[in-house]
């Protein structure tokens, strides 16, 4: 919910195993006491604003992938793979999308396997459909290299 650190829930077994065998990592890593507080009004937040904001989301993804050939996203994933293959021709596409605005990060071995090298997009619902059909554009000109 984006208040701080990772939380395991589980029954009374989980939480006593973790305690007597992670003793290192829960005594050295306590959580503040005002993260359940935080955590209380990430929810609230969420309720009160998240299903309008999965639909923006969603719109976007279609919007993108319906003008992006290179796009190959699966169940309406809000990251994006562009699959490229050659590590340098990766790196380059995303300099050039990062002189023009976007930062697209290439992501190459050892992340992926060998010859796989791709762009990694993450949507996000307040990104304008203008960036976006400016993205895509710009993937159509590298693709037609």
């Amino acid at each position: 919910m984006g208040v701080g650190g990772a939380w395991i829930c589980g029954d009374t077994l989980l939480k006593d195993y973790l305690i007597n065998y992670s003793r290192p990592m829960i005594f050295s890593t306590a959580p503040t006491p005002l993260i359940p507080i935080l955590l209380r009004h990430a929810v609230k937040h969420w309720k009160e604003n998240g299903p309008e904001r999965v639909g923006d989301l969603r719109t976007r993804i279609d919007f993108f992938n319906s003008r992006c050939r290179a796009a190959k996203t699966v169940d309406q994933s809000p990251i994006i793979p562009i699959s490229i293959g050659d590590n340098r021709v990766a790196l380059s596409v995303s300099e050039e999308l990062l002189r023009n605005g976007f930062d697209v990060r290439a992501i190459r071995p050892p992340t992926v396997p060998e010859g796989t090298a791709r762009l990694r997009l993450t949507m996000k619902c307040n990104h304008t459909l203008e960036n976006l059909e400016r993205l895509s554009s710009l993937l159509a000109k590298w693709k037609s290299k």
